[in-house]
């Protein structure tokens, strides 16, 4: 199931996005936290991929070294976004989609 749009907080790189468990309930993810990992608010991310991050552990090393526990629901998810939450892929998807719309509206302009 395909989580709803986010919506833009206060900077392009802010992205307020709503829980699929809890109706409602949104979080704030931060794409450039983490070194362009992304930071989110959600208990998930808070305590099971945050503290590996803040300890400068990289997503190859902790999918390699099984430091964090994969959610059957993700086992497709490459090693690069093992830790990112739902959220924050959400929100990374929505941001490239606002780019590339933006990039073709310029291109379109910058021809006529």
């Amino acid at each position: 199931m395909k989580m709803q749009p986010g919506e833009v907080f206060d900077s392009p790189t802010r992205w307020l996005v709503e829980s699929r468990s809890t109706p409602g309930e949104t979080y704030l993810v931060e794409l450039v936290s983490y070194r362009g990992n992304g930071s989110c608010q959600c208990k998930w991310f808070v305590t099971q991929m945050e503290p590996l991050l803040a300890r400068g552990v990289d997503a190859e090393y902790a999918y390699t070294q099984n430091l964090i526990a994969q959610p059957k629901k993700w086992p497709e998810k490459p090693a690069r976004h093992c830790l990112r939450c739902d959220h924050i892929l959400s929100a990374r998807d929505d941001y490239a989609q606002m780019k590339l719309e933006e990039d073709a509206i310029a291109q379109k302009n910058s021809t006529l």
